[in-house]
């Protein structure tokens, strides 16, 4: 019964940064599945030749979505997706039959990096230690 007061604090904080660490995951995922549909249909829209305004609608949740983000993540990976983002929309803009494949390559390292991101929030030991 000593020191009784001191482990309930330890309970409550680590209670308190588990919750924090779930719903930071829950919000990571969501933001995550939600640009993936975004990016879905910009890759859709290089087919159909609607790209430009689906690349705007990609870019403007990419917005929202990074300053949500900036809160509880490292700067450097979101910086990273921008300027993927930033190097998909000139590609777009200036598209032809020659970098199609560029494309497709830059909305895999995006998909990729937006994994990563999500992969590197959810708890799990691995990220703990």
């Amino acid at each position: 019964m000593k020191f009784f007061k001191e482990y309930m604090m330890i309970t409550i904080i680590i209670v308190f940064v588990i919750l924090i660490e779930i719903i930071t995951s829950i919000i990571t995922t969501r933001i995550v599945e939600n640009l993936h549909y975004y990016i879905d249909l910009v890759e859709d829209g290089v087919d159909n030749n609607n790209v430009g305004d689906r690349m705007e609608e990609l870019s403007s949740e990419w917005q929202k979505s990074e300053i949500k983000l900036a809160f509880f993540m490292e700067h450097n990976e979101l910086e990273k997706i921008n300027a993927d983002i930033i190097n998909l929309r000139s590609n777009v803009k200036n598209r032809n039959n020659n970098n199609y494949e560029d494309i497709k390559e830059i909305i895999d390292e995006i998909n990729y990096r937006l994994e990563y991101v999500k992969n590197k929030q959810k708890l799990s030991l691995k990220n703990i230690f």
